[in-house]
């Protein structure tokens, strides 16, 4: 089990997401301390991300990067990949060709979750599923000469009109006939839109590129009602050999999140005999 943590680039420290926001130079450190295998790093601006600095501190501390975060840029910049005005859809395509380079850089997967677009204007709700189909449609050529995979994650009705389920996610990624084109799985929108955890995992395996873990209240493994002792045995049988992110609250600090999640995480791991 390759253990990853959420953390922010310095350019999308004001971004309101899931990872711990601070200088790399400290949160680099102290997850390899930790314990931890590597970061999902979210970014505002890729084409801003100092590759090879990066790369260093990645190394100093024994650290990779498995899969790069786009929500900043949904959040940060107010795009989307199936905005219906093209101008921004345009925008949104472009800053996804500078995250594959940095990906392409990293040896990382691309993560698109609120990304693909979740606006609620009926303007926005007609023809979004096409217009995200369309974006990747133009963007994929690009990734398959990066060799770079792009990983759609599934989430809940609260934040996304659409691709909420691992069967709808599924259906579009096989659709579209790339290789290149997979699912992060996520606990916590897991837990609100499907009947159980077992049927996404075993339905996505071949498409399974990574996973996040957090629990119902979006806090550490094992601070909640989620059955994480179960899904371990399940990506086990299904010979899942990826990396997970912890993607939680940063309470009550960044520090103690990241020790909570992995303390927890290992416990459970133990008593599921693993």
């Amino acid at each position: 089990m390759k253990l990853a943590y959420t953390v922010t680039s310095p350019d999308a420290k004001d971004d309101p997401v899931l990872a711990w926001n601070a200088p790399l130079e400290e949160s680099l450190p102290a997850l390899a301390k930790l314990g931890y295998d590597g970061l999902e790093l979210m970014v505002r601006n890729p084409e801003a991300i100092h590759k090879e600095q990066l790369k260093e501190l990645l190394k100093k501390h024994g650290l990779s990067v498995p899969i790069i975060g786009t929500g900043p840029i949904a959040l940060g910049r107010n795009l989307s990949l199936s905005a219906s005005n093209n101008e921004i859809r345009l925008k949104s395509i472009e800053a996804t060709r500078d995250a594959l380079q940095l990906c392409a850089s990293l040896g990382a997967l691309l993560n698109i979750g609120q990304f693909r677009g979740s606006g609620r204007d009926p303007s926005e709700l007609r023809g979004n599923r096409d217009r995200f189909a369309d974006s990747l449609r133009t963007l994929l050529p690009e990734a398959e000469k990066l060799h770079v995979r792009i990983a759609i994650e599934p989430q809940n009705r609260f934040q996304s009109t659409f691709l909420r389920t691992t069967a709808e996610s599924l259906e579009f990624i096989q659709r579209l006939g790339s290789d290149q084109l997979g699912l992060v799985l996520d606990t916590f929108h897991m837990n609100i839109e499907e009947s159980d955890f077992e049927i996404p995992f075993r339905i996505a395996a071949d498409r399974l590129f990574h996973i996040h873990f957090a629990e119902n209240h979006r806090g550490a493994p094992g601070t909640g009602h989620i059955p994480f002792e179960r899904i371990l045995k399940i990506l086990k049988e299904i010979n899942y050999d990826g990396w997970i992110s912890i993607e939680i609250v940063q309470e009550p600090t960044p520090i103690e999140a990241a020790q909570s999640a992995i303390k927890g995480l290992l416990h459970i791991k133990e008593k599921a005999g693993l």
